[in-house]
């Protein structure tokens, strides 16, 4: 977020589970509106399915192998099939 990087220039490159939340949604809390907190009876399973086949599991709605997109199912998909996953990486000294 700009707002850290200049509140804390000698920081450098931080990344986003390092940043302080609080500060964060100080700045950005005008720009969100009011936020509430809802219990819904929303699971990850609703309206999946509908478009395209997926292997879900009806039982347990929470796993993270409902949760997970489409996306992810693709590169398992490509991963078994052979193709190399590029992921950039950076050391943690630099």
């Amino acid at each position: 977020m700009t707002a850290a990087a200049v509140a804390h220039p000698r920081r450098g490159l931080v990344e986003p589970d390092d940043l302080d939340f609080q500060e964060i949604l100080t700045v950005a809390t005008p720009y969100l509106g009011v936020m509430k907190g809802a219990f819904t009876e929303w699971t990850p399973l609703q309206g999946r399915g509908d478009l395209f086949v997926e292997d879900l599991d009806p039982d347990n709605p929470w796993q993270l192998s409902n949760v997970q997109g489409r996306q992810w199912a693709i590169m398992s998909e490509q991963k078994d099939a052979g193709y190399t996953l590029a992921v950039p990486t950076r050391r943690r000294d630099e």
